[in-house]
């Protein structure tokens, strides 16, 4: 992921652009399926919107690219 998509998404999340962000995220993954930072900004997004079913299984995902991630165990107990 370029700096330009990950200030582009941070700044989508800090305007309350969840949406945005998520589409941003999602376009991203097709380039970048296994990048922990879009995964982590996909998930983050979708649990804003409180679609936790989504965000759970976006942290389930994270778990399995990156098992010994403390901060993705933690997360998944949105």
């Amino acid at each position: 992921m370029t700096a330009h998509v990950a200030l582009a998404i941070s700044a989508a999340l800090d305007a309350g652009q969840l949406s945005e962000a998520e589409r941003l995220c999602r376009a991203a993954l097709q380039i970048h399926p296994q990048d922990e930072r879009l995964l982590l900004f996909l998930a983050v997004s979708l649990q804003w919107q409180k679609r936790l079913d989504e965000a759970v299984a976006a942290y389930a995902r994270l778990i399995d690219l990156f098992p010994t991630s403390s901060v993705h165990w933690n997360n998944y107990g949105v």
